[in-house]
């Protein structure tokens, strides 16, 4: 077994017992024990749209962080909405690199503005620039969004990518 299949028989067995735990925490009874199982799935998925069918996982990934969003709103949970905003703007970041670039790239700005609502530069200024970076990182398929981003928060501009000398 390679360590790649060792690493997707990990998350699928992660999102497996995760999945089970889903049948004992509900939204209702058990609100916090249930967003942090969709956590878990969602990171899961993510981690697997690396190794396999990136866009159905990706598109996995994202659910979960949706139903976990129905707990952690900006009010009760902020740290953890914010967070989970992020994940999610990651996964949706991913999906338009392979599926829906403009429609995904706009939800993944729209993720990561939810997360600077919590992470700002005044509360938390090593997150905020951790997640600038992110959306740098992330982002490159979607250029008119990372100016944007730059714009809003009057971030000095990335550098262009350095010309690739083995041409």
């Amino acid at each position: 077994m390679t360590d790649m299949d060792a690493a997707k028989e990990k998350f699928n067995r992660i999102i497996a017992d995760n999945r089970k735990a889903l049948d004992k925490y509900t939204p209702e009874d058990h609100p916090l024990e249930y967003a942090k199982v969709c956590i878990n799935i969602g990171s899961a998925f993510g981690s697997l749209a690396g190794m396999e069918d990136t866009a159905e996982n990706c598109k996995k990934a994202v659910v979960s962080f949706q139903q976990a969003l129905r707990v952690y709103t900006i009010e009760e949970h902020p740290l953890d909405y914010a967070k989970t905003h992020s994940n999610m703007g990651n996964a949706f970041a991913i999906l338009a690199s392979v599926e829906g670039r403009d429609e995904n790239c706009i939800k993944a700005f729209q993720s990561f503005l939810e997360a600077f609502k919590v992470f700002n530069q005044d509360d938390y200024p090593d997150i905020f620039n951790a997640l600038i970076e992110n959306v740098r990182m992330h982002l490159p398929v979607c250029e008119k969004l990372k100016r944007k981003l730059d714009e809003l928060f009057n971030a000095p501009p990335s550098p262009p990518p350095s010309p690739d000398r083995n041409n």
